[in-house]
């Protein structure tokens, strides 16, 4: 668990850092403050990721996975550069969620797994997106679906 929340706020981290330089053309300064505001008002009205059951989040995670594997498909990423970021979020909660849920204690293991196994997939997108070495969907659609299919199969058991 302490690692899978390493994870989340390494990928976090690394997508902040990676927004602020490109955001705008404007000063530095300008950049940021434009970006966090943009950032805070899209969370405030699409998505606040504070989904209060295991079955929510990952009905929320599915939303967003598919949006960001629609985006990359069309070869437009940045259209889904919120729902890259806001995804650590959610995976992040969904361990927690999955304790409260009625799930064994071995269910709860391969949630955690699922979510470690998502987070590793999406920073490498993460890091596509912000030009770094990271991969093309593609390379890591397999992984992202049979994670997400490892969660989706807890969701009739948690309820």
């Amino acid at each position: 668990m302490n690692l899978l929340r390493c994870l989340l706020i390494v990928l976090f981290a690394a997508g902040l850092t990676g927004c602020q330089p490109g955001a705008t053309d404007g000063a530095r300064g300008g950049d940021s403050a434009d970006h966090d505001h943009d950032h805070d008002h899209d969370h405030d009205h699409d998505h606040d990721h504070s989904a209060s059951t295991y079955t929510e989040a990952v009905s929320q995670l599915e939303v967003f996975a598919s949006k960001i594997g629609s985006a990359f498909a069309a070869n437009d990423p940045e259209s889904a550069h919120d729902e890259l970021h806001e995804i650590g979020h959610l995976l992040s909660d969904l361990p927690a969620l999955a304790s409260k849920a009625d799930l064994s204690a071995e269910q709860q293991q391969a949630v955690a797994a699922a979510c470690e196994e998502l987070l590793d997939a999406f920073g490498e997108l993460d890091k596509t997106l912000h030009g770094g070495e990271g991969k093309d969907y593609d390379e890591v659609k397999s992984t992202i679906d049979s994670a997400m299919g490892s969660l989706k199969t807890f969701v009739s058991v948690s309820e």
